[in-house]
């Protein structure tokens, strides 16, 4: 569980006003499942999936700061050249859901629909693991 509702109440002061902005968020959950699959003593394979759900409605997303569903998938290679020592590369694909924005009054009386596209980050990683 995330506890992003504690982030929902956001303080904000100009000069000598002073105004505290509701964001409506409220506390997500998370899931996920992997697995490590090690065909020789010198390598492994891993990937996995995760979910995490969205805290806030799409009619309460703000354009400034948006956050939404979130789907990751990732896979990754690990290899030990030597008993003290493991290079490992991982990559994952995050998609953030349709983050659309259904009539969203922002400052001025505007009203915002449509969604952020694309929404999606690529996510490389690379690891050097020394024992001593």
């Amino acid at each position: 569980m995330r506890d992003w509702s504690q982030f929902g109440q956001l303080p904000l002061t100009v000069g000598p006003l002073s105004e505290t902005a509701d964001l409506h968020w409220h506390d997500t959950w998370r899931t996920g499942i992997g697995f490590q699959y090690v065909p020789t003593e010198k390598w492994t394979v891993q990937g996995g999936f995760g979910y995490d759900s969205s805290p806030v409605k799409d009619s309460r997303r703000q354009p400034v700061f948006p956050v939404g569903e979130q789907y990751r998938f990732s896979t990754g290679l690990m290899w030990r050249p030597q008993s003290y020592m493991e290079i490992a590369l991982s990559y994952t694909f995050e998609w953030f859901g349709d983050m659309r924005m259904n009539n969203v009054r922002i400052p001025g009386g505007v009203m915002i629909d449509g969604k952020f596209d694309p929404a999606y980050a690529n996510i490389v990683g690379v690891n050097l693991k020394v024992k001593f």
